[in-house]
C-alpha cells in the first residue's frame, strides 16, 4: 500500500488518536502517508465526533474542538479541502 494518499474515516481517526489497537499494516500504511505529507481528514469528521460526544457515544480527555484541533494540527495531516458546494 506504499505511495497511496489516505483519507481517513472518522473512526479511523477516534482509534489513531486515542491510540486504539490497529493492525499492524494499517498503522504501516498510516506512518507512509503521513510521512509524505498524504494523510487526509475531514473537517466533517470534527462534527462528527462533537455529535458523537455530545450524544455521549465516546468521551474525550479534552474538549472536541480542542481534541480535533490537534488532530488536524498533527505533522504529515492534512484537512481535506473542500468548497460551498459539499
Amino acid at each position: 500500500m506504499s505511495g497511496v494518499s489516505l483519507l481517513l474515516d472518522t473512526c479511523a481517526v477516534i482509534w489513531l488518536f486515542n491510540k486504539s489497537p490497529m493492525n499492524e499494516a494499517s498503522r504501516t500504511a498510516i506512518a507512509d502517508a503521513a510521512e509524505r505529507g498524504e494523510l487526509y481528514v475531514s473537517p466533517f469528521s470534527a462534527w462528527e465526533i462533537g455529535t458523537l460526544v455530545r450524544k455521549r457515544k465516546i468521551a474525550l480527555n479534552t474538549t472536541p474542538q480542542r481534541w480535533f484541533g490537534g488532530v488536524a494540527n498533527h505533522p504529515g495531516v492534512r484537512l481535506v479541502q473542500m468548497t460551498h458546494d459539499v
